[in-house]
């Protein structure tokens, strides 16, 4: 399981930056790939009082690597 916080303009963007954190870190650890995966959209919040400051998401994933038998 990996999790990551990422900011953006709007939370579908920071929730982007976060999955392509996550995406990299996921081929990172499974250089055959990953499978089984499950990612869940945590949160996501304003980080200032301002919209201009953009929003803060969280995301977790849950996965297997491909090598040797964890999945096919």
């Amino acid at each position: 399981m990996s999790s990551k916080v990422a900011r953006g303009v709007r939370c579908q963007i920071a929730f982007m930056s976060a999955r392509d954190a996550l995406e990299v870190r996921m081929n990172t650890t499974c250089p055959s790939g990953a499978c089984n995966v499950l990612e869940e959209e945590l949160d996501c919040r304003r980080v200032g009082s301002n919209p201009a400051d953009g929003y803060e998401a969280a995301m977790s994933v849950t996965y297997s690597c491909k090598e040797p038998a964890n999945c096919q």
